[in-house]
């Protein structure tokens, strides 16, 4: 009996030892390793919400705090957020083009006041992804790294610093670019006045093609089966088409001038412009300036007045004008006196034909004419 009395008193001292040993750990470890005197709830906590709706939220990394909600300049304790946000808000200017021509993409824009640099973006199709380029200093940059017969989209956004941080806008409106080749396939088509330039094809690139013939008119460039490609009849619209060319420069309208609507003459070349952007969507069209005749022509009756000339001319200038890339084109001024009529110097005799002067003059004009206006021959 006493040995179980006994028994029972040494597991209940054992079992209020542990007890007395736990409640020693517990306020060991809350004050001395933790140092917490006093139990403070999460939700007392200024700025903290209670520990059931923190945990029911996802860890997330900070965003940066968006422009719209910066204080604006000379508002707030002076910080230089305003600053920043104004100078963000800005949006740079569409960039123009100043060339377009392998190797070479040159675009300025209107510099932003307090830029110290500009990020040039370039993208392959409309609304697809732009990649960053370059950095620039100055409102105007160089791409040569395009590629011929491409085309690009292009857009700047400016950058500035402020008190140490850079700043930057966002990106302006796009442009868009097409690179044309360096040595453009070039056909001439036209009547006797393009037969002449044939004779001197010699002095032009070896890349060019002509498609010539005394009577040509717009109408039959468009209609006529006059030419032979193939060993089939086609026009010389088709004709051109086959040889996929970059631009087309057309010297025609003297033949036609006394039968044809000057409004028709204007309007088939919409056509012939229109039915070409199926074989090339950037196809540059080259319209010439109807040239000069005498009055006293030995072909008398069929020349149209000098008025008819000028009326054929004002609708080629409108057609062109209509266009981004039809230009028209007026080298023949020289070649008329004071009274409208073709100079001497420039016929052969008959009034109307061109003399081998002017046809050297028109084939070396023609050549600057196309360097200067489009950036290649």
């Amino acid at each position: 009996m006493k040995n179980k009395v006994k028994t029972s008193l040494a597991i209940v001292l054992f079992l209020s030892l542990g007890v007395l040993v736990g409640v020693l750990l517990c306020y060991f470890m809350n004050n001395v390793v933790f140092g917490h005197g006093d139990t403070v709830r999460a939700s007392e906590v200024v700025g903290e919400t209670a520990p059931t709706a923190a945990l029911s939220q996802p860890i997330v990394s900070a965003t940066p705090v968006p422009t719209d909600a910066v204080t604006p300049a000379g508002e707030g304790d002076g910080s230089t957020s305003g600053a920043e946000s104004m100078f963000a808000s800005i949006v740079p200017s569409k960039p123009e083009v100043k060339r377009c021509v392998y190797p070479k993409v040159t675009l300025t824009w209107d510099g932003v006041e307090g830029a110290i640099m500009y990020t040039v973006y370039r993208s392959k199709s409309r609304d697809g992804e732009y990649e960053e380029i370059a950095t620039v200093d100055k409102n105007r940059f160089v791409d040569n790294t395009a590629r011929r017969r491409r085309t690009y989209f292009y857009k700047v956004s400016a950058g500035c610093e402020i008190d140490g941080t850079e700043v930057f806008t966002e990106p302006g409106k796009q442009v868009k670019v097409y690179v044309q080749p360096d040595h453009p396939k070039t056909v001439i088509i036209g009547e006797c006045f393009a037969v002449a330039l044939e004779r001197a094809r010699s002095r032009f690139p070896s890349y060019y093609r002509f498609i010539a013939q005394g009577g040509m008119s717009t109408y039959s460039i468009l209609n006529n089966n006059e030419f032979t490609y193939g060993g089939q009849k086609v026009t010389a619209l088709e004709k051109a088409a086959l040889y996929k060319p970059d631009r087309l420069v057309f010297l025609v309208g003297a033949n036609g001038a006394g039968s044809v609507d000057p409004q028709d003459a204007g309007k088939n070349f919409e056509k012939m412009y229109k039915l070409m952007k199926r074989v090339n969507p950037a196809i540059q069209f080259v319209i010439l300036a109807v040239s000069p005749w005498k009055s006293d022509s030995v072909y008398g009756r069929k020349m149209p007045s000098h008025e008819k000339r000028h009326q054929i001319n004002q609708a080629y200038r409108e057609v062109a004008e209509k266009y981004d890339n039809i230009y028209y084109c007026n080298l023949t001024e020289r070649f008329e006196d004071s009274n409208g009529n073709l100079r001497g110097q420039f016929n052969t005799g008959d009034g109307l034909h061109w003399s081998v002067y002017a046809r050297d003059y028109m084939t070396v004009q023609l050549q600057k004419w196309l360097k200067k206006k489009l950036g290649s021959v």
